[in-house]
């Protein structure tokens, strides 16, 4: 007699227990986490922060070799002027060129801006300071940032350095004053006393600034730096952070210092006005 065969018995499959993370394992990952994050964090903003004054190099290269062609084309002194723009808080670059002389000019060499011609604009974030030819004993800037020259509340782009090229194509370390107005008083302004002032009454004030004045003793530029603005004002001088301009004597040299230590000069060619990034 055989045994009545039965179906086999379906097996329940019973529910396996999973491990949870334990509140320290929690942690260790979350400080992980964060600690990756701010090691990554720094080496973006310097990738960022490189691709950006690459991207400023290049626009900087073109609008100062349109100047200097101009300058030969049209056989005259032009160039190209820095301005804090301070609405948008970014530094805008800008044609200039001599002007015809007037009789209460305080140099021979008064600028203006060339009409119909755009500013170019740099990234967000960067600063750029012109480089002194000479050193006045006086100050002992080395660099010059964007003093305000006059009435500081009306300003609406502040002015910076300049470079400058000759009628032959060359660089100059020329002094120079600024054409804010077309006379000396109450007269029309000129173009660049409505970027300078927008209109406001600052900008018939009169052409140029004190040169008597050893920080105002405004001569072209041999070359400049670009920088991290928010870096740069976070540094500490006589008078707290550091300010956009050259106006505290005393912070002259820890300015110097700041700049030597963490920027690379950009020098102009003099005789191609090309860029050429010192080592």
């Amino acid at each position: 007699m055989t045994r009545a065969s039965h179906p086999p018995t379906a097996h329940r499959r019973l529910p396996t227990t999973r491990r949870a993370f334990t509140l320290i394992e929690m942690l260790i990952v979350i400080s992980i986490i964060v600690l990756s994050m701010s090691l990554a964090v720094p080496a973006i903003r310097i990738l960022t922060g490189s691709r950006s004054e690459e991207a400023a190099q290049n626009k900087l290269s073109s609008m100062i070799g349109f100047a200097r062609s101009e300058a030969v084309g049209l056989q005259r002194v032009e160039g190209v002027m820095f301005f804090l723009d301070t609405y948008t808080d970014r530094i805008q670059c800008c044609l200039v060129t001599q002007t015809p002389s007037q009789p209460t000019d305080v140099t021979d060499l008064m600028l203006d801006l060339v009409p119909d011609r755009d500013p170019v604009t740099l990234p967000v974030g960067l600063r750029l300071w012109t480089l002194k030819d000479h050193v006045i004993p006086a100050d002992q800037w080395r660099y010059r940032g964007y003093d305000t020259f006059g009435n500081a509340s009306s300003n609406v782009a502040i002015p910076g350095g300049v470079i400058l090229f000759d009628a032959n194509g060359r660089l100059t370390a020329r002094r120079y004053g600024l054409r804010y107005a077309n006379v000396v008083t109450a007269g029309p302004p000129s173009a660049l006393g409505l970027y300078v002032y927008g209109g406001t009454n600052g900008a018939t004030a009169g052409n140029g600034t004190n040169l008597n004045d050893a920080r105002l003793d405004l001569r072209a530029a041999i070359g400049l730096v670009l920088f991290d603005r928010e870096a740069f004002l976070n540094q500490q001088g006589s008078a707290g952070n550091f300010t956009e301009g050259s106006s505290v004597g005393a912070d002259a040299p820890l300015v110097n210092a700041w700049i030597d230590a963490n920027t690379t000069p950009i020098f102009i060619n003099r005789y191609d006005g090309t860029l050429m990034r010192a080592e």
